[in-house]
């Protein structure tokens, strides 16, 4: 017997499930959604250098910056071209390719 589940067949279910059933759903899906961002901000340090898409928020290229701090639920980034920091998720952050330094 197969463990997996698919997609449709979750859906289904909580098409039908009761208001308690639906309200435990959503508890697990907020308590799962804390452990995957807590686990996305363990691999950012002060200092990182970073890089994230926010398009949803009107900028249509990726913005560079490094760590600045880290809060409860969020990573302040500083852009490497100034202006102002960002509270970003650190779901959406990811590490950026750090140039080299040209040797002469």
């Amino acid at each position: 017997m197969s463990t997996t589940i698919a997609l449709k067949d979750v859906l289904a279910f909580i098409g039908t499930a009761s208001l308690d059933d639906r309200n435990a759903i959503a508890e697990e899906l907020r308590y799962r959604r804390s452990e995957l961002e807590a686990e996305a901000k363990q691999q950012f340090r002060v200092g990182d250098q970073v890089e994230f898409n926010p398009r949803k928020r009107g900028y249509p290229e990726t913005v560079k910056g490094v760590v600045f701090s880290k809060n409860p639920k969020t990573i302040e980034v500083k852009p490497s071209g100034g202006g102002r920091h960002w509270r970003v998720s650190p779901t959406i952050l990811r590490k950026a390719a750090v140039a080299e330094p040209k040797p002469g």
